[in-house]
Formats: C-alpha cells, sequence, structure tokens
C-alpha cells in the first residue's frame, strides 16, 4: 500500500475544537434542564420529544461545525482518507482535480480543500491554521501536491523491463 502520512491540526487548534463542542453541548443541555426546571405546568411530553430530537440534531451540527479542527487526513500512493467526529471518507487521486487553501468565514481559519471532479469541495481535516504563511502548512500542502502530481495518469515511474 506504500507510505502513508497523517496530518493533523496543531495540539491548540484540536483542544479548542473539542471544547467548543464539549461547551455547546453542555450548555445546551443545561438551558434545556433550566427551561424545563422551570416550567409552570411540569414537564410536557410535547417539550420533552422536541427536546429528544433537537439536542441531538445540534450537537451533531456542532460536531460537522468542528469536524476540520479535531479530524485528521491520511494521504498515501493511492488517495487521500479524511476522518472526522462523523465520518471517514476515502478518495483516490484520480477524483482530485485541484488542492487550495482557503481562508474559512466560520472559523476565521485557513482550511486545506481537495476540489473534485464531481464539482464538490472536500475540506481535509487537520489542514488547517490560523495563520495564512504557517510554514507547516505550506509543508504538508506541497507534500500533498507532489503526491497527487506523482499519481496522475501519464507521470507513473514504473516502466516494464
Amino acid at each position: 500500500m506504500g507510505d502513508q502520512q497523517r496530518f493533523q491540526a496543531p495540539f491548540r487548534l484540536r483542544r479548542t475544537g473539542w471544547r467548543i463542542l464539549i461547551i455547546f453541548s453542555a450548555a445546551l443541555i443545561g438551558a434545556i434542564t433550566f427551561i424545563d426546571a422551570t416550567a409552570p405546568d411540569g414537564r410536557d411530553p410535547a417539550w420533552l420529544a422536541i427536546c429528544a430530537i433537537l439536542v441531538p440534531a445540534a450537537c451533531l451540527n456542532c460536531a460537522t461545525f468542528v469536524g476540520p479542527l479535531c479530524g485528521s487526513t491520511t494521504m498515501n500512493a493511492t488517495g487521500l482518507t479524511t476522518r472526522t467526529l462523523l465520518r471517514t471518507r476515502a478518495v483516490t487521486w484520480r477524483e482530485v482535480t485541484s488542492l487550495t487553501t482557503s481562508r474559512d468565514g466560520n472559523l476565521h481559519l485557513y482550511r486545506t480543500q481537495a476540489h473534485l471532479h464531481n464539482g464538490r469541495a472536500l475540506t481535509l481535516p487537520g489542514l488547517v491554521t490560523d495563520n495564512a504563511h504557517d510554514p507547516t502548512l505550506r509543508a504538508h500542502l506541497t507534500t500533498l501536491r507532489t503526491t497527487w502530481a506523482a499519481a496522475q495518469p501519464g507521470t507513473s515511474t514504473d516502466q516494464p523491463g
């Protein structure tokens, strides 16, 4: 299968992602508990049903939001594997059309994306920074681009004989 290289966000960004997820979930559950406890007419079954649906949905949404911080990307000669809190996805190098870094408006971080042939952009978890000129991210991006270019058709170094 070849050599693999795993990319993760710096520890302080991973820690921030986990803190956001834990604090958001705790605050949401605390607010709902407070509202439920102070209700004058007791526990309304409709309110409990709504909370049972909305709390997990809100926590999943938050987990999606912090995925680029808490996840990782593994690269090898055949493609990329991205792992977040909710999903693992594998793409081959043939599916990738370009690799770019752009600023994320929500997190105010720079993230790396793989643009695919189907027009979608896949954010690569773990390849994030708060500095556009971060030398570590630039080195990772250079490694990704080199491996991606080597995997393109017509650039194979394997010659018969």
